[in-house]
């Protein structure tokens, strides 16, 4: 920062004249004016004095974070979901664990100042993952945020009780709630994510499926949590309202190993979209696809082309190459004469 742009001065007709170069612009420009103070004796020394100006909390979000937290902890009402069988309440119950899921997602954000964000999230996710009931670990979670600093303080208290909470509520569903029955409504929860693009990661088989914000897991591996490799899963994402047909859900796998496994890949995303179906949601949402990660060969999936879930449901075997793409041109039309 601030490199002179002046060479030497010399009493010659030719030399750069003192006083303001470059330099001192982008000095002045990256700290202020109001921030700077310049001493100097000629012959003698210059000493500038460059004043940083501690980084302000935003408080307004904090406390918007502070009053979510208060409004579940004032809910003194849950339904006993051994007993529960009114369906509007049991999906009611299952929209509040999604919207506290996400507050802890908001939760770990503050953390960002001084740590990897990603990293704590990981230990919650282990948390919530850990066998051995509803507090199984939570001495462990405590012990790691703990390590973790943000200010205010009190954030990581907020931290660890809602993630307490979610750990709770995820295992009554998961014991006294049929997923099959209800994992339309578990599914769409996560729509309500508002401004954030959710990932997720999906068994066609079962429909079973772990999501959370991109900003936390975008290189955590859920593979392990669904106790499949990922060969078997197919990742997704979606963003905003899951019931309006116009944001679509992007669906794709992690690699594609040339034409035939291309092929094979829009097998098993057709096989997901049908799930999807099956799971409430619209034929009629979008679709489009997920970029692939590790690719090798002349084709891929275009993911500047968009369907629905129902049209690629209904593509034949033989139209499949349709939503395939060249990754080099000159290969791709040579790899689809083949």
């Amino acid at each position: 920062m601030g490199r002179s742009t002046k060479g030497p001065l010399r009493d010659t007709p030719s030399a750069a004249p003192a006083g303001e170069g470059l330099g001192t612009r982008q000095v002045f420009a990256a700290f202020g004016a109001s921030n700077i103070v310049v001493e100097s004796e000629k012959g003698v020394f210059t000493r500038w004095t460059i004043r940083i100006p501690k980084r302000r909390r935003d408080e307004s979000a904090l406390r918007s974070l502070e009053e979510r937290y208060r409004a579940f902890r004032e809910l003194s009402e849950f339904p006993d979901l051994t007993v529960e069988r009114n369906r509007s309440r049991v999906a009611s119950f299952i929209w509040q664990t999604t919207s506290l899921e996400t507050l802890c997602w908001d939760l770990i954000i503050p953390f960002g100042l001084y740590s990897n964000i990603r990293e704590i999230y990981r230990g919650i996710l282990a948390y919530w993952r850990w066998p051995g009931g509803p507090d199984g670990g939570f001495e462990s979670l405590q012990i790691e945020l703990a390590g973790y600093r943000v200010e205010p303080g009190e954030v990581r208290d907020w931290l660890v009780d809602t993630a307490r909470l979610v750990k709770r509520n995820v295992g009554d569903i998961a014991r006294h709630v049929s997923y099959e029955e209800y994992a339309g409504h578990i599914f769409r929860s996560y729509g309500q994510s508002v401004g954030k693009s959710v990932i997720f990661t999906l068994d066609p088989a079962s429909g079973r499926f772990l999501a959370a914000d991109r900003k936390l897991a975008e290189h955590v591996d859920f593979a392990p949590y669904l106790g499949k490799r990922r060969e078997e899963l197919l990742r997704g994402e979606l963003t905003g309202d899951v019931k309006s047909p116009t944001s679509p859900i992007r669906l794709g796998v992690w690699s594609i190993k040339g034409r035939d496994d291309a092929i094979a890949a829009l097998k098993f995303i057709r096989e997901g979209c049908t799930r999807l179906i099956r799971m409430g949601i619209a034929p009629e949402k979008r679709l489009a696809f997920y970029s692939t990660t590790y690719r090798a060969g002349p084709v891929e999936l275009d993911t500047y082309r968009t369907t629905t879930l129902g049209g690629l449901a209904e593509t034949s075997d033989e139209r499949l190459d349709t939503y395939l793409t060249a990754a080099d041109e000159e290969d791709f039309f040579s790899a689809t004469a083949e």
